[in-house]
């Protein structure tokens, strides 16, 4: 008894260090994201951490949040679902559900200049530093 019951000890350790919390997957995909560039791994965990951590609402509409600004960055007209699926699923989350909507705001905003006038807004540049060239092709 006292064997089957280390045993079973045992196992269900090896198990809880398996399984990912939220929260670290969380971690996972901002490093993918915001370190390494991969913005289409990291939508898949935040897409992941939605769907099998909703019981975490500020989580899941922070993982919305994080992926809308992927799709964003990446110039996918997905970022506006995302921003839009954090306004409607989780109206409690104030501060995600407010910067949801400044997002959507400054897209509808970004998209409206681009259709009167034929010019499209691209981000170039996110970081802190100051940036006084553009490269010569035009792209960094």
């Amino acid at each position: 008894m006292k064997k089957l019951l280390i045993i079973t000890i045992l196992a269900a350790g090896a198990l809880a260090i398996g399984a990912q919390s939220g929260n670290d997957l969380f971690q996972k995909a901002l490093i993918l994201e915001r370190t390494e560039g991969n913005l289409q791994e990291a939508i898949k965990l935040y897409q992941q951490i939605v769907e099998k951590f909703a019981s975490d609402r500020k989580l899941a509409a922070q993982a919305l949040l994080q992926m809308g600004r992927c799709y964003e960055t990446l110039g996918s007209h997905e970022a506006q679902n995302a921003y839009q699926k954090v306004i409607e699923r989780y109206p409690e989350q104030a501060n995600a559900v407010q910067a949801a909507k400044d997002n959507l705001s400054r897209l509808h905003k970004a998209n409206a200049v681009e259709n009167a006038s034929g010019f499209k807004l691209i981000k170039i540049y996110t970081g802190e530093d100051y940036v006084d060239s553009i490269s010569p092709d035009g792209q960094k």
